[in-house]
């Protein structure tokens, strides 16, 4: 089997590893290492696939609400249904597949649920960025009242989910963790600040430097 080398290559395992992670690799390794390398992308997709149906039952990696606001950030399980509702009035789906009781009352939940169509890896970067308008005017109304609860969620809980919710508390939370219709400070040391938020809050939270660097040319080269 031969390797190719690619000069930042590890810098983008988002994208290369396509949600394996050092512990499905291991545990599968010898199916992996066997396959021919048209094969492997396959077989890490089901093993990938196979993984998050098991999480599902996994309570340690549901959602953790950002302290001090009415937002949470979670991976797939953290937004299946009816259990979702019992926690939340929102949600927004950063491209977790969806569950099938949502896909059949998209229409009735409309108004509670969103799903943002963001790739993961590379690939989604951009997709990230168009879709933060999105998440904005869709959050706004139920933070105006601090009795409602939104959850943000992708598959895992760590890279898109982590983006959308930094550009919510960017847009409508100051300093104090006050809602705002619109911060008027916002700054790269801000974002930095409220990122950090998030980490202390929700420790899965792995925000890759692309999707961090979507947010920060959101707000920094628009406002």
């Amino acid at each position: 089997m031969g390797f190719n080398y690619v000069q930042g290559a590890a810098d983008d395992q988002e994208m290369w590893a396509l949600g394996l992670t050092p512990r499905m690799f291991w545990k599968h390794r010898d199916a992996l290492l066997l396959d021919t390398a048209s094969a492997c992308e396959d077989t890490v997709r089901a093993i990938v696939a196979s993984s998050c149906d098991l999480q599902d039952n996994n309570d340690s990696a549901r959602f953790h609400f950002i302290a001090g606001t009415q937002v949470a950030v979670g991976g797939r399980v953290s937004g299946r249904p009816p259990e979702c509702w019992n926690h939340f009035d929102a949600i927004i789906n950063c491209g977790a597949p969806l569950y099938q009781e949502h896909s059949v009352n998209s229409q009735k939940l409309a108004s509670r649920y969103i799903y943002l169509p963001i790739p993961e890896g590379k690939r989604g970067q951009a997709e990230l960025g168009k879709q933060i308008p999105r998440a904005l005017d869709f959050a706004r109304p139920f933070l105006r009242d601090p009795s409602k609860r939104i959850l943000v969620h992708c598959s895992q809980g760590m890279d898109r989910s982590v983006g959308i919710a930094l550009a919510i508390m960017t847009r409508y939370f100051d300093k104090h963790k006050a809602f705002t219709e619109e911060n008027s400070d916002v700054s790269k040391n801000g974002i930095q600040n409220r990122l950090l938020w998030i980490i202390t809050s929700h420790q899965r939270a792995n925000p890759s430097r692309a999707t961090l660097k979507q947010v920060n040319r959101f707000f920094l080269d628009i406002c």
